[in-house]
């Protein structure tokens, strides 16, 4: 049973018969827990954004545009930047629509 399987099956058990504690701590900590595995991973990406920042001289919005416009070259670090950027946009995203709930 799949992940989203076995939460549309509790969410049956909750629908039918009600809530009680035992769901309702278990599932604030499994939330509280990936608020905190997102604020930590976030953390991380834009320290090594930092990095990379100080190292070429040139803040994020500025790189984005050159790379975008082709004008940087191919270096790996550039690739690097490219998917630190996109990563820290996917875990933003995924602590705006916890937070959300919250």
């Amino acid at each position: 049973m799949s992940t989203l399987e076995r939460l549309k099956h509790l969410q049956g058990l909750v629908e039918n018969y009600g809530s009680d504690l035992l769901i309702d701590v278990t599932i604030n900590k499994l939330l509280n827990t990936k608020r905190r595995e997102l604020a930590k991973s976030l953390a991380e990406v834009s320290r090594e954004i930092e990095k990379l920042e100080q190292t070429y001289q040139m803040n994020t919005n500025d790189f984005w545009t050159r790379y975008n416009e082709g004008t940087l070259g191919d270096k790996v670090d550039y690739l690097k930047w490219a998917s630190l950027i996109d990563m820290q946009g996917r875990l933003e995203r995924q602590m705006r629509y916890l937070e959300s709930d919250a």
